[in-house]
């Protein structure tokens, strides 16, 4: 392992690759600029001919105003043969670099050449410059932002999941649990853009096919169809039971709870499909009611839509 050491502009070698590292406010752009003016002096190169790179805008346009600043900085020191109290400056006019003033003066010249970008201007121009043998379009346009594209995307995907699934069971099936737990175009677009964001994240399970689904559905379709049919023949039993408030009030107690929970069955009973994620009280109506309800003037009787209900609840559970 490589022992880290304080950096020296003149002993960082211009060839190979130096890792800098450095905390905010402790010179990285001072050093910058002083690697560039070596770079145009010891390797005799143009502006156009060093890329530097940095993340935003705003700091490009600053790194640029700061190059240019250095390069005449180092000029005047050259010409005048002062370096004022720059240690930089001091150590390029002990080193007396050939044709000095000829280089800096064409490099300020030049200096609207400069390859200062961000990473994705970079990106921009090479594939600009290259795009047959990057297999690009030459009108292609490289987004900065893919947000908008994204939401569009979704949306697009979102309408025809919709669409498809009025003919679909499956996908009606996924839509409806989908639309029960609060999950929409928004969310899709959250899950879609995290993925992207962390390619070498891995999606589990990596095969999700909406045939898996197949049994569950067919397991709920019975399961509600069982459950119809039990309520036409003890619906009134358990009507009578619950409204008239023959159960045991300290755990049936009359309240929004109990009005909710009853909207709930009737919501259940008269859906023409099955929906897989149903209230949590739900199991009220199941066997609960049998073990919970009676109490000494009132036994509630045995019957089947209890069972039917607490199968109905257990499948939906899973």
């Amino acid at each position: 392992m490589t022992k880290s050491k304080p950096l020296q502009v003149f002993d960082v070698p211009l060839k190979g690759i130096s890792l800098v590292e450095a905390s905010a406010g402790t010179g990285k752009t001072y050093n910058i600029t002083s690697l560039y003016v070596r770079a145009i002096l010891e390797l005799n190169l143009e502006p156009s001919q060093i890329l530097v790179m940095t993340f935003t805008e705003a700091a490009t346009a600053e790194l640029k105003f700061r190059l240019r600043s250095r390069l005449r900085e180092s000029l005047n020191a050259v010409i005048k043969k002062d370096a004022g109290k720059d240690d930089f400056l001091s150590d390029l006019l002990y080193r007396n670099y050939t044709d000095a003033e000829q280089k800096l003066h064409n490099a300020i010249e030049l200096f609207d050449e400069s390859a200062v970008f961000t990473i994705h201007g970079f990106c921009n121009r090479l594939l600009s410059e290259y795009s047959l043998q990057f297999d690009v379009p030459p009108n292609f346009e490289l987004l900065t932002d893919p947000s908008e594209m994204l939401q569009d995307c979704v949306d697009d995907y979102w309408r025809a999941f919709i669409q498809s699934a009025e003919k679909d069971d499956k996908k009606w099936f996924i839509l409806d649990y989908l639309t029960d737990v609060g999950f929409g175009p928004d969310e899709l677009k959250k899950s879609v853009d995290a993925v992207l964001t962390h390619p070498r994240n891995k999606v589990a399970p990596e095969n999700i096919s909406t045939a898996d689904l197949q049994d569950s559905l067919e397991g709920l379709e019975a399961a509600l169809k069982t459950l119809k049919a039990h309520w036409e023949k003890e619906g009134d039993i358990i009507s009578d039971m619950y409204l008239n408030r023959k159960l045991s009030g300290t755990v049936f107690r009359k309240g929004k709870s109990w009005e909710q929970d009853w909207k709930n069955l009737m919501e259940l009973i008269s859906a023409e499909r099955p929906k897989v994620n149903i209230p949590d009280r739900m199991d009220r109506f199941g066997m609960y009611m049998k073990e919970s309800g009676s109490k000494k003037d009132f036994i509630v009787p045995e019957l089947d839509f209890f069972t039917a209900m607490d199968a109905y609840v257990e499948i939906t559970d899973h």
